[in-house]
C-alpha cells in the first residue's frame, strides 16, 4: 500500500520486490503530501499534483502487470475521476451512504454492507459491479 510520499518515490525498487498490486491509500498519501489533516481545504485528492501522482503509478503498474487501484474514504467526484482514468476504487464502506446519498435504515447496516462489501471483493476487483450490486440491494435503505 502506497500511503507515504516515500513510497511513491521509491516505487521502483518496491516493483522490483515482486508485488502483484498497488493500492494507493488516498487520505494518508494526501495528507502528508500537502502537510494537512483530512477534510481542510488544502486535502484536495482531485488536484494536479495528486492526479500526476496516481498517472505515474498507473503506468508504472502497466509497465509491470500488476494491478492498481485507489482505496480510503473517497467521494464521488473523485471516483468519477478514477473511473475515467480507469482506476480500480476501493471504498471503506462507511462512505456509501453519502456516496449514494443514502440515509441509514437500521444501525446495523454498516456492519451488513461490510460483510457484503468483503463478499464482493472476494469474487471481483470490477467497482463498477460492485456499484451495481449496492444499488440492488437499495431495499436496505431509504432515500
Amino acid at each position: 500500500m502506497i500511503e507515504l510520499p516515500s513510497a511513491y518515490f521509491d516505487l521502483d525498487r518496491i516493483l522490483e520486490t515482486g508485488i502483484s498490486k498497488i493500492v494507493v491509500g488516498m487520505n494518508d498519501l494526501t495528507s502528508f503530501i500537502f502537510a494537512t489533516v483530512r477534510n481542510s481545504q488544502w486535502h484536495d485528492m482531485e488536484s494536479p499534483i495528486m492526479l500526476d501522482m496516481l498517472r505515474q503509478m498507473q503506468d508504472k503498474a502497466r509497465k509491470n502487470k500488476i494491478d492498481f487501484a485507489v482505496a480510503g474514504y473517497l467521494n464521488t467526484s473523485f471516483i468519477q475521476k478514477m473511473n475515467q482514468m480507469g482506476i480500480e476504487c476501493i471504498l471503506h464502506y462507511s462512505s456509501i451512504p453519502e456516496i449514494f446519498d443514502l440515509e441509514i435504515d437500521h444501525p446495523d447496516h454498516l456492519k451488513h454492507i461490510k460483510e457484503e462489501s468483503k463478499k464482493l471483493q472476494r469474487r471481483t476487483y470490477d467497482t463498477s459491479r460492485n456499484v451495481e450490486c449496492l444499488q440492488e440491494n437499495q431495499s436496505l435503505y431509504r432515500r
